[in-house]
């Protein structure tokens, strides 16, 4: 009854957790319980190879890789709320999803570039272009920050956004240390640190949030 079809990210929003299915679908689940609160599916949503999502002002943003575009669902119900697209937004590709507290960021991977936008008025605000976001998948905030992940290629790195006048303040690969980033397909913030996920390197890579300083990599004993 949950309908799960390759579930593939979460956010959670109060008592309720959200979970995007790639298919082209949405489960709500009460996190106290595990109780199904319900679903989202069919073509009004406008799903389309699915890959990211985040709760912002009362709403679910669901990126759509393969339609450059974002849905905008109520978080309450469920119910459609919007389809963002066009130049409008500038999304290429979009894949990841996050909300910094205050604006919603979308990464694309087609243009190497992160779109920041308002969740109330649902206007983009700024466009980030840098030679330190390639093919950028991934995104998360904390810590004042936003963070990017470039998974793909032979240099995969994690870059720091500034969200206020939005730049990247540094990025971190490989080449910079023993990072041994493999593959990065996830990250969170967690206190004062970057903890990210590589699923090439079976292992977890822990960075300084602030400086991007290596703490730590954690691989199976």
């Amino acid at each position: 009854s949950y309908n799960f079809a390759d579930p593939i990210a979460l956010a959670s929003s109060g008592q309720d957790l959200f979970v995007l299915n790639g298919a082209g679908s949405i489960t709500e689940v009460a996190t106290g319980t595990g109780t199904l609160i319900g679903t989202a599916s069919g073509s009004v949503f406008g799903f389309s190879q699915p890959t990211g999502l985040a709760v912002a002002g009362g709403d679910v943003f669901v990126a759509n890789s393969a339609s450059d575009t974002v849905t905008v669902l109520s978080a309450e119900n469920r119910a459609f709320v919007g389809s963002l697209s066009g130049p409008t937004f500038d999304f290429s590709t979009p894949t990841g999803v996050a909300f910094d507290g205050t604006n919603v960021w979308v990464t694309n991977q087609g243009a190497a570039s992160v779109t920041e936008f308002s969740p109330t008025t649902l206007e983009e605000l700024n466009v980030l272009v840098s030679s330190n976001l390639p093919m950028v998948g991934p995104i998360t905030s904390g810590d004042g920050y936003v963070f990017a992940v470039s998974p793909w290629g032979s240099s995969p790195m994690v870059s720091q956004i500034t969200p206020s006048s939005p730049a990247v303040n540094w990025m971190m690969c490989n080449t910079n240390g023993p990072y041994l980033f493999n593959n990065p397909q996830a990250l969170v913030v967690a206190g004062a640190d970057v903890w990210v996920v590589n699923e090439g390197g079976n292992s977890l890579t822990e960075l300084d949030a602030a400086s991007g300083a290596l703490i730590q990599t954690i691989f199976n004993p």
